[in-house]
């Protein structure tokens, strides 16, 4: 077995119907964005768990790793529809990720995905950013609803 560590497949089916986490965030119309496939790229487990349950409760189907690696790996393999990443990856940091992926036309939608990238940093009030503009969107890592309404907004683009 590699270094890499274990990736997680989690999906509905994982979790009981009674432990589904409160959102806050209104449930998916029938548009088409159930059954959306994303990839959640952390390097801490709780977080990976934890966003990973409040997306599935609300029909997505998500692919989570822990590395940067194993997100590429799967990337050249697998369709997404959205890509979020933390920016506190080992060895790589999410906006290193997001630059490869961006100029890969190889990988299925390469340049085309939308990547949202979870950071500890936010633009600032007055709309200025220390960030660069590298990703389709940034949120917070700890405001799950924030995250929850910019994967609708970056998925009906």
């Amino acid at each position: 077995m590699s270094n890499l560590k274990q990736s997680l497949e989690i999906s509905d089916e994982h979790f009981d119907s009674n432990s589904s986490p409160s959102t806050g965030a209104s449930p998916l119309p029938d548009s088409g964005l159930r059954h959306t496939s994303i990839l959640l790229v952390d390097r801490d487990l709780t977080t990976l768990t934890t966003i990973t349950k409040r997306l599935s409760a609300r029909g997505f189907k998500v692919v989570a790793t822990q590395t940067a690696t194993e997100a590429l790996q799967r990337l050249v393999w697998q369709y997404f529809d959205l890509v979020i990443t933390s920016d506190r990856l080992e060895g790589v940091s999410g906006h290193q990720l997001t630059e490869h992926l961006k100029s890969l036309p190889t990988i299925p939608r390469g340049a085309g995905v939308p990547v949202l990238i979870l950071n500890e940093r936010t633009p600032s009030s007055d709309g200025t950013s220390p960030l660069p503009e590298i990703a389709d969107a940034y949120c917070a890592l700890n405001q799950l609803d924030e995250i929850e309404r910019t994967i609708d907004i970056l998925l009906r683009d």
